[in-house]
């Protein structure tokens, strides 16, 4: 069994830490600890562009469909940064969201999920908006 990165794998690891080192400073993570929002939306627009936000939704969802390894690739990269983004909390709860939906409509597909780059907010329990499906919109 071969548990070394894949060499699409290493290069998206390559490709997110590049950028990532790029975009975050340490300035910004700062300033977004005394921002009302949290996160900067051009950097989370950046993140979807790229296709991050869906590398482990199914295609048929809107995603790409890849392991969930890559996100963790991804995921490792933000962290090393410390990106303030809600990277990990918003995919989260698309996974889970996209699972509940696989199972609730397994016999129709008629409807779907809605795509995951269409940019959704809602409001934490502390008052302070995410992007990511509202709790209870899967």
């Amino acid at each position: 069994m071969d548990i070394l990165p894949s060499e699409e794998e290493q290069m998206l690891k390559n490709v997110a830490r590049e950028f990532l080192e790029a975009e975050v400073s340490p300035a910004l993570v700062r300033e977004m600890e005394l921002d009302n929002l949290g996160y900067p939306p051009a950097l989370w627009q950046q993140l979807a562009d790229l296709g991050w936000l869906g590398l482990a939704i199914p295609q048929e969802f809107g995603g790409q469909g890849l392991p969930l390894t890559y996100l963790g690739m991804v995921l490792e990269e933000a962290g090393r940064v410390l990106a303030p983004v809600p990277l990990h909390s918003s995919r989260l709860c698309q996974r889970c969201c996209n699972q509940s939906e696989l199972l609730a409509k397994a016999a129709s597909q008629a409807s779907g999920l809605p795509p995951v780059d269409q940019e959704q907010k809602y409001t934490s329990p502390g008052g302070i908006p995410r992007p990511g499906p509202a709790p209870g919109q899967c």
